[in-house]
C-alpha cells in the first residue's frame, strides 16, 4: 500500500507539460523501467500496484 504522504512534492518536465506530483511521476518512471527491462525491479515500492494495474488492464478494467 502505499502511503498517502508520498505525494507531496512536484515536479515540472520539460518533454511533459504541467505539473506533476511525485506518485504519479514515481509510476511513469516504473512503468518506463519495466517497458525497458521488464525483469527488473526498480526499487520504488510499487511493483504490487503496478501488477494489479496490468492484471485490470488485462480484464479490459473489470474485477474478475
Amino acid at each position: 500500500m502505499i502511503n498517502k504522504g508520498f505525494c507531496d512534492a512536484v515536479c515540472w518536465l520539460q518533454s511533459l507539460p504541467g505539473v506533476w506530483h511525485d506518485l504519479p511521476m514515481t509510476s511513469l518512471i516504473h512503468v518506463g523501467m519495466k517497458l525497458l527491462t521488464p525483469d527488473q525491479d526498480s526499487g520504488l515500492g510499487i511493483e504490487a500496484e503496478y501488477q494489479e494495474a496490468v492484471r485490470l488492464h488485462g480484464a479490459g478494467g473489470r474485477k474478475p
